[in-house]
């Protein structure tokens, strides 16, 4: 049975339908759009032809809300042409492929070439109906690829002892004017595991909502712990602390008044990096769980921001997989030569020997490959004075990839799409 025009039905029914078209399809459309165009924008995959990140950003930006528009675009003629089949194949997904059809109309195609002329004497009723559909649509995809543009995420990780903690805890307290660190930077406070930090050089301030994964890891094997009971039934009580001799490691309390005793991380690490299968299954155990809570915590803060981009402090997240890799809009090590980081590691913990030290840093994927995959690295070799600037140029450089000009995808998409209401307002006026 043929279905009746859009612009033939009951004005009513038809705004319901479109909305109900507009917040299944095209919000999560443009979410999944907005979100995709944001990474590549991020990424400077040509930087050795466009030296600015910003610059890369806008063309990005710039060139998939152009064609997002004339794809829009070709269904508001549709609708105006009361070609409903069209419009139905406007929603399918064979659309999303003859939407790469329309790059060759970029250079030629015109808002306003095929409104129709003005002979049955309705076609100012049936422009403005069409006008405010079509508006519904534009809404959709702009609100969903404005969700899907902020859940852009920068990575610092490195490998341990080579600093990253320190990088973190610089952001936390802030670096001020001259790249020097200031006594008296302020902390922001927030939850136990989400702290916004400010990076301060002469009269910028960078701000990054960092999210602590180590704190959430262990969170996680606390007594009570989403993970606690499960690496107790895996590992055994003798990883608890005061059973069969074992005793807590510096700065942990031997019991939890509420939930039992404590895991002995010093022992449970022991156990783990002196044996791959142990490792491996620890980390099927506690990764979900943080990953879980990493992704919910993200989310959270990409939607309601309180900073210029949000950060996740994570140990090992080229260890994590392409699947971890890709949640990163921006990527940050911290890495350090060898010598220094065994250094630094056996200076750090003193009860660990040589052997022990070694085997911490072997279980962990080479800095140096870390630093290859990088999108921007901060060498830790020298002063802290050295480390302040790193920081400070680290932050600076990752806010362009992410801001580009300040003009986002779903804003420059609204821009360039409202031209078709502009053409159809312009022809609504010269035919009255």
């Amino acid at each position: 049975m043929m279905m009746e025009p859009l612009t033939k039905m009951p004005q009513v029914m038809a705004f319901i339908l479109e909305l109900l078209v507009s917040g299944l399809i095209w919000v999560p459309l443009g979410c999944v759009v907005g979100f995709v165009v944001e990474r590549i924008a991020c990424r400077h995959a040509l930087k050795y032809v466009i030296r600015s990140a910003s610059l890369w950003n806008a063309m990005v930006r710039f060139a998939a809300a152009y064609v997002t528009s004339i794809y829009l675009k070709n269904g508001f003629m549709s609708l105006l042409q009361n070609d409903w089949d069209h419009c139905m194949d406007f929603y399918s997904i064979q659309s999303v492929v003859d939407m790469f059809q329309l790059l060759k109309h970029i250079f030629w195609c015109k808002a306003n070439d095929e409104i129709p002329s003005n002979n049955d004497g309705h076609v100012t009723r049936q422009l403005v109906f069409v006008m405010v559909v079509f508006m519904i649509r534009l809404l959709g995809v702009t609100l969903g690829a404005t969700i899907g543009g902020r859940v852009q995420i920068v990575g610092l990780t490195g490998g341990i002892a080579c600093g990253k903690s320190t990088v973190a805890q610089v952001l936390r307290e802030g670096s001020h004017n001259n790249n020097k660190p200031s006594p008296d930077a302020e902390s922001h406070k927030q939850d136990s595991t989400t702290t916004t930090t400010a990076v301060v050089h002469k009269e910028q301030t960078i701000q990054f909502a960092i999210i602590d994964v180590d704190k959430i890891a262990h969170d996680i094997v606390e007594p009570g712990g989403a993970a606690y009971h499960n690496i107790v039934k895996e590992f055994g009580t003798d990883i608890l602390v005061n059973n069969k001799g074992t005793t807590a490691a510096a700065g942990e309390s031997d019991t939890n008044d509420n939930n039992g005793p404590m895991i002995n991380r010093r022992a449970l690490g022991d156990i783990v990096f002196s044996d791959d299968r142990k490792r491996r299954k620890l980390n099927k155990l506690t990764h979900p769980k943080i990953i879980q809570i990493m992704l919910r915590r993200m989310v959270w803060e990409s939607l309601f921001p309180k900073a210029d981009a949000v950060c996740v402090d994570i140990p090992l997240l080229f260890e994590g997989g392409f699947i971890v890799r890709m949640l990163f809009s921006v990527v940050i090590v911290v890495a350090a030569d060898p010598d220094i980081q065994l250094q630094r590691l056996k200076t750090r913990n003193q009860d660990l020997t040589e052997d022990q030290c070694r085997k911490r840093i072997a279980s962990q994927m080479d800095v140096s490959k870390k630093a290859q995959m990088a999108d921007i690295c901060i060498h830790n070799n020298g002063s802290m004075t050295q480390l302040h600037h790193d920081i400070h140029q680290a932050a600076t450089s990752t806010v362009h990839r992410i801001t580009g000009w300040g003009i986002s995808f779903a804003i420059m998409t609204f821009i360039l799409s409202f031209r078709c209401i502009l053409a159809a307002l312009f022809f609504m006026f010269n035919n009255n």
